[in-house]
C-alpha cells in the first residue's frame, strides 16, 4: 500500500479517556497516545496513533469522514513496481503450501487492486473474483470484480479468500470478517498479510515508518492483534508467519530516509512507477541513498523476520465451525 511520508513524532506516554470510541476494539481496554501530530504532508493534515496496552493493535485518529480523496488513480498504479512478479509467484506459492493445486478451484481476493494477483492466480487454474472499492480505476481487462461482499450474490462458497495488505485499510474489519463466513466453504481458508505494528522496524523508525501510511491504514496489527481480530471474528489461526522480502526490506531503508532526512517517499515512489514532487536534485540523492540502504538493509530484514519481528506478518486462519455447521 502507498504510504504518505509523516513528521517525526513522539510516542505520548498519557491514556485517553477509555469511552467506547476510544476503547481497544478487541480487548474493550482503554487505548494509550503512541504517536501524536504526524503529519502528512500532502494535505497539511495531522493525525495520532492509539495503542492497546493489552494486544498492541494501533488505531489511527481521527478517521476522515471521506476516504475516497485518498484512492485516487496515482493510488493504485504499478502497486509492486519493478518487485510485482516475483511479489505474486511468492504468494501464488504460499497459497499453494496452504491449498494445494488451484485447479477447479475457487479464490477471492479482497481488496484486489489493479488486478495482477488474481491474473496471475487464473493462470495457475484457479477461478473466483475480486473486490475493490474503486475498481472502475482500479481494475482494466476482463476479471470479474464487484464492490463489495453483497454484490457477489448466490456465487459459490471460496475455496480461499485473500487479504493482502487489505484488514488494516477496513473501518470494520470485524464485520467484514463476520460477513465472509458466509461465502467461504466450510474448508476454505483466509489468507491476510499486513504490515507488522510490533516488527523492529517499526519500533526503531517510529513514527517516520513507511507503511503506517496515515490516513489510510486505520489499523495497525500485530501478531497479538491480528490473532485475536480472527478470534472475535469467529475464525482460528492456524499459523502466522512474518516476512515479505520486498515490504521489508524498503520499510527499512524509506523508513530510514524518512527518518534522517525527511522528504515525500521518494525512493519508494520511483521504484513502484508512482508520481512524485521535488527537486530533481533531492529526488537523485534519495534514489541513490535508498538503494545503497536497500542492500544493506536485506540483513536486518532477513533476521527480523527469522526472530518473529518482520517488517510484514502472514495469518492463515480457518472458520470455527459452529454446531450447525457440523450438521450442515
Amino acid at each position: 500500500m502507498v504510504p504518505q511520508t509523516m513528521s517525526r513524532a513522539q510516542p505520548g506516554p498519557s491514556p485517553i479517556a477509555p469511552t467506547d470510541e476510544s476503547d481497544c476494539p478487541l480487548c474493550h481496554v482503554g487505548m494509550r497516545v503512541r504517536f501524536r501530530d504526524i503529519a502528512v504532508e500532502e494535505t497539511g493534515e495531522t493525525f495520532r496513533i492509539d495503542e492497546c496496552p493489552q494486544c498492541g493493535l494501533g488505531r489511527t485518529r481521527p478517521i476522515p469522514t471521506d476516504l475516497a480523496p485518498y484512492y485516487d488513480a496515482a493510488y493504485y498504479g504499478k502497486r509492486h513496481g519493478l518487485t510485482g512478479r516475483i511479489c505474486n509467484r511468492r504468494r501464488l506459492g504460499f497459497v499453494r503450501h496452504w491449498l494445494g493445486p488451484g485447479m477447479g478451484r475457487s479464490l477471492l481476493d479482497f481488496g484486489c487492486g489493479e488486478g495482477d494477483f488474481l491474473r496471475a492466480a487464473r493462470t495457475q487454474g484457479w477461478t473466483g473474483c475480486g473486490i475493490e472499492r474503486s475498481w472502475p480505476t482500479a481494475i482494466s481487462g476482463d476479471l470479474t470484480v464487484v464492490a463489495s461482499l453483497e454484490e457477489l450474490g448466490g456465487r459459490k462458497p471460496f475455496d480461499c479468500t485473500t487479504f493482502w495488505h487489505v484488514l488494516e485499510h477496513l473501518d470494520d474489519p470485524i464485520g467484514t470478517l463476520k460477513e465472509l463466513r458466509g461465502y467461504l466453504a466450510p474448508d476454505g481458508l483466509v489468507l491476510a498479510a499486513v504490515p507488522n505494528f510490533g516488527s523492529w522496524q517499526a519500533r526503531a523508525t517510529g513514527a517516520s515508518w513507511l507503511h503506517l501510511d496515515l490516513p489510510r491504514h486505520l489499523f495497525h496489527f500485530t501478531a497479538a492483534s491480528i490473532a485475536k481480530l480472527f478470534e472475535v471474528s469467529g475464525f482460528r489461526v492456524d499459523d502466522i508467519s512474518f516476512g515479505e522480502w520486498e515490504y521489508d526490506v524498503i520499510g527499512w531503508s524509506q523508513s530510514l530516509l524518512n527518518r534522517g532526512f525527511g522528504g515525500r517517499n521518494e525512493f519508494f515512489k520511483t521504484v513502484s512507477g508512482r508520481p512524485s514532487s521535488g527537486p530533481r536534485l533531492r529526488k537523485m540523492f534519495h534514489v541513490t541513498a535508498g538503494l545503497g540502504l536497500s542492500l544493506l538493509s536485506a540483513v536486518p530484514a532477513w533476521g527480523e523476520s527469522r526472530l518473529g519481528r518482520g517488517g510484514t506478518l502472514i495469518a492463515v486462519a480457518r472458520p470455527v465451525k459452529t454446531r450447525a455447521s457440523v450438521h450442515a
